[in-house]
Order: C-alpha cells, then structure tokens, then sequence
C-alpha cells in the first residue's frame, strides 16, 4: 500500500524598507532563492508576490500563507527591515518561521542594503 503525501509547503517573503537601495537585488535573490527551494529541494513554495515594506503588506501575506495551509515561513530579509513586518506575522500564523539574510560582505558588488541587520529586528 502506497502512500502520497504532499510536498513541504513553504511561504515565503520578502522584507524591505521601500526607501533603500538594493531592492532590485533583493527581489532577483529572493526569485533565485524560490527556484531553488523548488528545483533543488523539491518544496511547494507560496510566495507573496512583492516585496513587504508596509504592515498592510505583511497583514496580507499571513492571510494568503494562512489560507494555504503553509508548513513553515521565511522571512526573507532583502534589505534592512523593521521588526513590525515580522510581528504581524508571528502574531497570526501558528507555524514555523526562519529568518534568511543576504550575506553582504560576500557579495562581489559590496553594495550594502543591511540584509543581514535587518534580520536582527526578526529574531
């Protein structure tokens, strides 16, 4: 006897301060990061479609994440962030959640968006 289960599904999204640079960067990692997580890992991925630098925005990711019934959460850290975005998340899911920066110092261009500050204010 067989069994199916469905793959891990993964919400995920993309923390900014719309004011900073890097923004561009940030939407193309987090594009590569959610073809990865796919191709590579084999995981069902929601994503919230652009970029969350307003609570709105967040409030609107944890319905769409909570309407599909997400295993766990990334908040992805694209640029510097406040700690509000990822508490009306955490405030209104009830599962997982993993904080990912980008490690700028390792970057080629150097160009500094305050990915990995910013995911202090999530933890």
């Amino acid at each position: 006897m067989a069994l199916n289960f469905r793959k891990v599904r993964i919400g995920f999204m993309n923390l900014i301060l719309d004011f900073l640079e890097g923004q561009d960067k940030a939407v193309k990692m987090s594009k590569d990061i959610i073809a990865f997580m796919r191709k590579d890992m084999g995981l069902d991925v929601v994503e919230f479609d652009e970029p969350v630098g307003k609570r709105e925005q967040a409030a609107a990711a944890w319905k769409k994440f909570n309407g599909a019934d997400v295993d766990a959460i990334v908040l992805f850290s694209g640029t510097f962030n406040t700690g509000e975005l990822a508490a009306e998340i955490v405030r209104n899911t009830r599962c997982p959640l993993a904080s990912w920066g980008i490690g700028e110092l390792n970057l080629a261009t150097k160009n500094f968006s305050g990915s990995v500050v910013g995911v202090m204010p999530v933890g």
